[in-house]
């Protein structure tokens, strides 16, 4: 019988909501020290006690109960509501629907600009509002019972619902193996890559499978308007460039070539979906993590930090220097 990953990030949303050892809190929003044990249908997890915001609790509710999973580390808990489209569905779990009071039990409600809540199902969210002192920051710990809550479906001003597809589930026949392949037509389902149904990278992979090529190729040939330019992915080249590899301005033209449009225009999405052009990512917070030894070095680490990895990294060095 497969385990349902939405419902044990929606446990572990429950037991923030619940428990007093969690309040609201903008600049403590990843907790301070020691653990509380939840349990949950992949068993105990432990969730550092203190302090969330409301993007924080879902992101770190989703990015425990993916650990173990070939997703594991593509939700981060160091992110915010500005960046949390791009971040669940480019992981290649998530697809972005319409407002329903009647999500299901792990979706996640989402107010781009200013709020987010998870669905725990029966009509019912959990989220995190506000802290004692009706501010942004307060003491550790819930001090009014109402810094977070589980109450009922309220029409907020969510532009919409982040929705789960299953892919990840223990012991479920649709948990990508990198061999199995979607069926339809290579146009249709280039299509469904384009709107992110697919997710980026090694997602896109996995849940593309033995299809992947073809269904890449003709993703870079509507991105490019029909070139001819050969087949290439859009997303592993704009990682390059982030990287540094193609240099700058007009030496990054000249070295990208009829691809500069397409990869360019991906460059951009990812810096803004980071906040690489702003202070909104928590890249500090995600960095100290680094530090900390939480994504592993080398390797393990790009895979973990994803399309985070070259300005999470750079900061790593900036804070060892």
């Amino acid at each position: 019988m497969a385990i349902s990953r939405a419902n044990v990030a929606a446990q572990i949303m429950e037991h923030l909501c619940n428990c007093a050892e969690h309040g609201y809190s903008q600049p403590g929003r990843h907790g301070t020290s020691g653990h509380c044990s939840v349990q949950t249908d992949t068993g105990i997890i432990k969730v550092t006690k203190g302090n969330r915001d409301c993007s924080s609790a879902v992101c770190e509710a989703w990015e425990l109960s993916l650990a173990g999973s070939p997703y594991d580390g593509l939700i981060t808990r160091y992110n915010w509501t500005g960046g949390m489209r791009e971040m669940f569905v480019g992981s290649g779990l998530f697809s972005w629907q319409s407002v329903t009071a009647n999500a299901a039990r792990g979706d996640i409600y989402l107010d781009e600009e200013n709020h987010t809540a998870m669905s725990l199902g029966g009509g019912k969210i959990g989220h995190f509002t506000g802290s004692e002192t009706g501010g942004i920051d307060g003491e550790p710990g819930d001090q009014t019972g109402r810094e977070s809550s589980i109450q009922d479906y309220y029409c907020g001003s969510w532009d919409g619902v982040l929705h789960y597809n299953g892919k990840a589930d223990v012991g479920s026949a649709s948990t990508p193996t990198g061999s199995g392949a979607p069926s339809g037509d290579v146009s249709e389902l280039a299509a469904r890559v384009i709107a992110g149904e697919f997710g980026n990278g090694d997602a896109r992979k996995a849940a593309l499978g033995d299809r992947y090529d073809e269904v890449q190729a003709e993703v870079n040939r509507i991105l490019l308007g029909g070139s001819s330019g050969g087949s290439y992915d859009v997303d592993a080249m704009a990682r390059r460039v982030i990287a540094g590899e193609f240099g700058n301005g007009d030496e990054r033209k000249r070295r990208l070539g009829d691809r500069y449009s397409a990869v360019q225009r991906r460059v951009n999405e990812i810096l803004d979906a980071t906040g690489a052009g702003s202070t909104s990512m928590d890249v500090d917070a995600m960095a100290r993590a680094v530090i900390r030894g939480d994504y592993g070095n080398g390797e393990e680490r790009r895979r973990r930090l994803g399309s985070y990895y070259s300005i999470v990294q750079r900061r790593v060095n900036e804070m060892l220097s």
